[in-house]
């Protein structure tokens, strides 16, 4: 079995048997036995699963199941919770030109019809009437 096959056939079947974090797999012979390679074959794919952060490999005891890592990532409220309207508009000033250089230079011709469309619309509206209804039109 080519070694790009095997990975992920183990791959698959790590997660449809859903073992739990820290669960001891079965021995490399039974292993090996399973997916018909022999077990140099399964060890070189244990060593990138290994490498992958999801196994965890010790001599005399066995492979065990990584326990996920938990997502680090902030939600929302809680960035909006740790951020100052200073650092926010900071962030902003660094940040969009950027983002507005990018959307010109990747926009199409119809996107560049409709914003001037929409620019116009807006020079022609009466003092006082919401902008918002044209700003939404704007290509992002």
């Amino acid at each position: 079995m080519e070694a790009a096959h095997l990975h992920s056939t183990i791959r698959h079947w790590l997660s449809a048997v859903r073992l739990s974090a820290d669960a001891r797999l079965p021995p490399e012979r039974e292993l090996a036995k399973k997916f018909s390679v022999s077990r140099a074959e399964l060890r070189k794919v244990l060593a990138v699963l290994e490498a992958e952060g999801q196994i965890q490999r010790h001599v005399g005891r066995g492979t065990f199941v990584v326990r996920p890592p938990e997502d680090p990532r902030p939600d929302s409220e809680d960035i909006a919770a740790r951020t100052s309207p200073l650092a926010a508009m900071q962030a902003r000033r660094v940040v969009e030109p950027e983002l507005a250089r990018l959307a010109a230079l990747n926009a199409t011709s119809a996107q560049f019809i409709r914003d001037a469309q929409a620019l116009f619309a807006m020079r022609r509206a009466r003092p006082g009437r919401p902008m918002r209804n044209w700003t939404g039109s704007f290509t992002t």
